[in-house]
Parts: structure tokens; C-alpha cells; sequence
């Protein structure tokens, strides 16, 4: 019984040593974690066109899936008086796979939760959306494309929706759409 313990476990970390000498040069590289910001956009009410800046961190769990953390502020203006800003604030999974070996473009989808915060600083959708929070969800999908080992660039395009309170009534939901271009590096 030991001697069959003993060639089992000998034959898995025999094996595990093979499996990693196997893996090509590209694949054994990987980089655990990244930051990234830069400028966002998006469309649809409360906040009209609106543009502003965001920035992330995500760590990566094996070679393609990882999570993400990701924090955009918005801004919305109109007119002298009127001013929107939205505030998202998510977390969740995301999947990435390098086109191939030799490739510097890498596509990637994510899935968020968390929330959003209005500040309605105007009358402008005052009548639809007040001050306040509430939970959204978001689904994004792009591209990096890498300009070293540790710099990149990414452009992002995604839906996102969320629910706001109403004054006097119950709440509203809200979709939107979204997009970013951001700087990202490696570490």
C-alpha cells in the first residue's frame, strides 16, 4: 500500500514539473494583476451624453478569468444651470484570452454589480430622477492591445443598468450604454 502511495505521488509531481516545462515562453508570463483609467462616455438618461474619466484594478485568477474592480465619474452639463453627475462603482468576474501566442490583442468580457449614485443638481430630470442611489449591473466587452510587456491600451463598449428613485413614486430603471478608452499597465 506505502509503494502505491508513494508511485502516485511520485507520478503527480513528476508530472507537474513536465506540464510546466511544456507551456511555450508567452503562456508562462503571465501578469497577475493590472490598473488602467482614463476617459469614459456614455448616453441615455438621466445624464444625456455625458463624459468624464474612470479607473479600475483587477487581478487575474488563472491565464484568462480573473476579477475587476472598476470606479467611472460622469458629468453631464446643460445650459449655465443644469448638471448631472453619475457615479458607478462595480465588481466582478472577467474573462481574457490572448488571441494567439504571438499576438498583442487581447479581447476580454466582464460582468459587474454594485451601484450608481445620481446627483441631480438641476431641475433638469428632476421630474424623473431625484438625488440618491441604487443598485446597477453592468455587461462590457473589448480589447487590448498591447504596446510592451507591460503597457497597453484598451478600448471598451458595454450596457449598463441601474434604478433611481423617483419623487413620490416608485423607482425607475435605466439603461444606458457606455464606453471607455483607457492606458493600462501590468504588474
Amino acid at each position: 500500500m506505502r509503494f502505491t502511495w508513494f508511485a502516485l505521488l511520485l507520478m503527480v509531481f513528476l508530472g507537474t514539473r513536465a506540464w510546466g516545462q511544456a507551456q511555450p515562453r508567452s503562456e508562462s508570463t503571465l501578469r497577475r494583476y493590472e490598473i488602467y483609467g482614463g476617459s469614459a462616455f456614455s448616453g441615455g438618461n438621466p445624464s444625456g451624453d455625458s463624459f468624464g474619466g474612470g479607473f479600475g484594478f483587477s487581478g487575474n485568477f488563472t491565464r484568462w478569468a480573473g476579477a475587476l474592480g472598476e470606479f467611472t465619474i460622469l458629468q453631464h452639463t446643460c445650459c449655465v444651470v443644469n448638471s448631472i453627475t453619475l457615479t458607478d462603482y462595480l465588481l466582478g468576474p472577467r474573462i481574457a484570452k490572448r488571441l494567439s501566442a504571438s499576438s498583442r490583442v487581447t479581447p476580454f468580457a466582464d460582468v459587474l454589480f454594485g451601484g450608481q449614485t445620481l446627483h441631480n443638481s438641476s431641475n433638469h430630470h428632476s421630474w424623473e430622477f431625484n438625488n440618491g442611489s441604487g443598485p446597477a449591473i453592468a455587461g462590457d466587452g473589448g480589447a487590448d492591445i498591447s504596446v510592451t510587456s507591460r503597457l497597453a491600451l484598451r478600448g471598451e463598449f458595454g450596457f449598463i443598468h441601474s434604478r433611481f428613485s423617483r419623487l413620490g413614486a416608485s423607482a425607475v430603471s435605466n439603461d444606458r450604454w457606455r464606453a471607455g478608452t483607457y492606458i493600462v499597465y501590468r504588474f
